[in-house]
């Protein structure tokens, strides 16, 4: 489907049935969006990013192309507060109006945290932008806002009520060392704001059915400060499930990967799904790939990790203005999964559509 709009696909418009559980994940090269539905065509969005071919949140697109309204969407979860998660929030919760739920980590509500986010904004920090926006909205427009916290179940389906959305993190422990590692400029010092790594911060989700699941992993890291995946594979309640199907962790990269995860938590060779980031230092590695298909039955990487067709074209503009250049691949990639919850023996449905690469083993 190479430069095509997969939108107009008729496989695409398919929707599920109201038994089907339904993961879709789509990449762009600098964005991810993850839509949920745990079956009766009831919504959730992980992340948000624009669509460049509509100028429209990705997740607007795929519902009304699968013939349904925004209001379909009932929860909105905004996993952290980075460019390339929640680009398109604002306009996404314009069209689905007052009637959802809009799932935030809880440090939002902490004095401090709100002082770095003010002080971000007086430095123009591109960073916090989106983010600050999005938080006007919900409180002017006072959407219902749920905070996800460990073990805490976010969405479930009274008519399949195996099919539930619980949050793993984050952690009641990493919230207080998170709040007391912000550094906050001193007065008549530089206007400076040290690094912050809000990846630590991430809020990871299990959607649970039965004895199954699926991993959504965010962007959350390994680290020596904070607990991160050590913490969720620790305070794993869940023991009864394993998951079959992981969103891996921070584009593929090593600083997401923990051993104990895989080994412990996760079904033996799950299917993996892996989204691209081509911004700066490119995501996924050769390296990283390798690494999870050892780990999977099958690795599926969306969206684009180079910009070489769009860099050509602009490259020839440049040159002379008068040749037109059509791009030849679209960054844009959609996995989408889809499974009947009420009968789990049945094999899954995975299709892609648009950029997106499958390794297997062999």
């Amino acid at each position: 489907m190479s430069g095509e709009n997969f939108f107009n696909n008729s496989k695409l418009k398919i929707k599920p049935s109201l038994q089907e559980l339904e993961l879709s994940v789509f990449g762009r090269g600098f964005g991810e969006c993850i839509i949920l539905s745990c079956g009766n065509n009831d919504f959730i969005v992980v992340d948000s990013f624009v669509n460049p071919e509509t100028n429209q949140p990705i997740a607007l697109d795929y519902i009304k192309a699968i013939g349904l309204q925004p209001s379909a969407i009932k929860q909105v979860i905004v996993t952290h507060w980075h460019q390339d998660h929640i680009e398109g929030l604002v306009n996404m919760l314009e069209e689905i109006g007052n009637g959802v739920t809009v799932i935030l980590n809880p440090i939002i509500s902490k004095d401090r945290f709100n002082e770095y986010i003010s002080v971000s904004v007086a430095l123009r920090n591109e960073k916090v932008r989106e983010f600050t926006k999005l938080c006007k909205y919900i409180k002017e427009n006072k959407i219902k806002v749920l905070y996800a916290m460990q073990d805490k179940r976010l969405f479930s389906n009274e008519l399949f009520g195996s099919a539930e959305l619980i949050a793993l993190s984050p952690q009641d422990d990493e919230l207080s060392k998170y709040l007391n590692s912000i550094i906050l400029p001193e007065p008549g010092k530089p206007n400076s704001l040290p690094y912050m790594n809000e990846n630590m911060f991430s809020i990871v989700l299990l959607a649970k059915y039965a004895h199954n699941g699926i991993i959504l992993g965010s962007d959350l890291e390994i680290s020596n400060i904070y607990n991160g995946w050590k913490a969720i594979v620790d305070n794993y309640t869940h023991s009864s499930c394993k998951p079959s199907v992981i969103k891996v962790a921070h584009h593929g990269s090593e600083n997401g990967y923990y051993d104990p995860l895989w080994k412990n938590i996760m079904d033996k060779e799950p299917i993996s799904v892996v989204t691209a980031f081509n911004k700066g230092y490119k995501l996924p590695k050769d390296a990283d790939i390798d690494r999870i298909k050892t780990l999977s039955k099958e690795v599926y990487l969306a969206g684009n990790k180079t910009k070489k067709d769009r860099d050509l074209k602009n490259k020839v503009g440049k040159i002379n203005p008068n040749i037109q250049l059509e791009t030849i691949s679209c960054a844009l990639g959609l996995v989408r999964y889809r499974r009947n919850i009420k009968n789990l023996d049945a094999s899954p449905l995975i299709e892609t559509f648009g950029a997106v690469k499958r390794f297997t083993k062999d």
